[in-house]
C-alpha cells in the first residue's frame, strides 16, 4: 500500500518489500509512470536522476530489473492475471465504502495470504499424499489458514471495525474463488478436446460453501464416462479418508496422475 505513485514511494515500497522478503534476483515490471516515466505528462515532473535513484537501489543488492515492452500487460503471464482479478474484485467489495488506514492495510494482508495459499503443484508423487504446493511454501516455507471466524453482512455496518473488515474479506473471497474456479473449470469441448480425469488425478474440489483460504483436495479413485467416453463424473477421495462421487462440473484438475503409478 502506497500513498501515492510517486518515484520515492516506489522507492520506500521496494525497500519494504526487500525487508519483509529479502532481495529477489530479478523484477519484472510494466513501464509504470512512477517507474520509468513513460507518460509524456509525468516525464516533466520526473527528472532523469530519479530513474537513477531506482536503478541505483536496485544494483546496490544485486537485482536485475526486466522491462517489458509498452502496451504488454499480459507479458507478465499468470501474474498479471491474479492482480487484475484482485483488483477487479478489491473494487466491487469495497465500492463507494470509506476505509482508513489501517482497515485497508488489514483488507489488503488478509487478500495477500489468500491469494499466496492458492494450490500450484503436488508436493509429492505419492497418491496418499493429498498436499499441494503454493506460494506461501516458498515465502514462508509452509501454508497459513486465517484465523476462522463467521461473519454475516450486518458486520459491513458494525461499529467494530475489525468485524467490518473481516466481512469485506469473506465478500473477496467468495467473489474470487468463484471466478478461479470457473477459469478452471472450463471445457471448449466444440472446439478442443481435453484430457479425460484418470484415476490419481489431483484435483480441487468445488464447494459451495468453503471456509475462506481452504481448498479442497482430493485424489480421483474411479471415473464414469458417457457415451461418448468423455468422463461425466468421478470417485473423489480426500485427506480426511472420505470418498465423494461428484460430477466432473464440480472437480478442477490441479496435477495430472503420473504415468509410472
Amino acid at each position: 500500500m502506497t500513498p501515492s505513485l510517486e518515484t520515492d514511494d516506489f522507492i520506500m515500497i521496494l525497500r519494504q518489500f526487500i525487508s519483509r522478503r529479502g532481495p529477489p534476483k530479478e523484477i519484472w515490471s510494466d513501464r509504470g509512470t512512477n517507474i520509468i516515466g513513460a507518460n509524456r505528462e509525468l516525464k516533466e515532473s520526473i527528472a532523469e536522476s530519479n530513474e537513477e535513484k531506482i536503478e541505483g537501489q536496485l544494483q546496490q543488492r544485486g537485482i536485475k530489473r526486466v522491462l517489458q515492452p509498452p502496451a504488454s500487460p499480459h507479458m507478465s503471464g499468470v501474474g498479471e492475471r491474479l492482480v487484475q482479478t484482485t483488483k477487479k474484485h478489491l473494487k466491487n467489495v469495497v465500492r463507494d465504502g470509506l476505509l482508513n488506514d489501517l482497515e485497508l492495510r488489514t483488507l489488503l494482508a488478509e487478500i495477500e495470504s489468500i491469494v499466496n495459499n492458492l494450490p500450484i503443484i503436488a508436493v509429492s508423487d505419492d497418491p496418499a499424499d493429498f498436499a499441494a504446493l503454493t506460494p506461501n511454501h516458498f515465502l514462508l516455507q509452509r501454508a497459513t489458514q486465517l484465523l476462522p471466524g463467521v461473519f454475516v453482512s450486518e458486520n459491513k455496518f458494525s461499529r467494530r471495525r475489525w468485524r467490518k473488515v473481516q466481512f469485506l474479506v469473506v465478500h473477496h473471497w467468495k467473489r474470487w474463488i468463484r471466478e478461479y474456479l470457473l477459469a478452471l473449470q472450463r471445457r471448449p469441448k466444440w472446439v478442443k478436446s481435453r484430457r479425460n480425469g484418470q484415476p490419481g488425478d489431483l484435483v480441487l474440489i468445488v464447494e459451495d460453501n468453503v471456509v475462506r483460504n481452504r481448498w479442497p483436495l482430493g485424489r480421483v479413485v474411479e471415473v464414469f464416462t458417457g457415451q461418448d467416453g468423455g468422463v461425466r463424473s468421478a470417485r473423489i477421495k480426500t485427506a480426511a479418508g472420505g470418498v465423494f462421487h461428484r460430477p466432473i462440473t464440480k472437480i478442477c484438475l490441479l496435477e495430472e496422475a503420473s504415468d509410472d503409478k
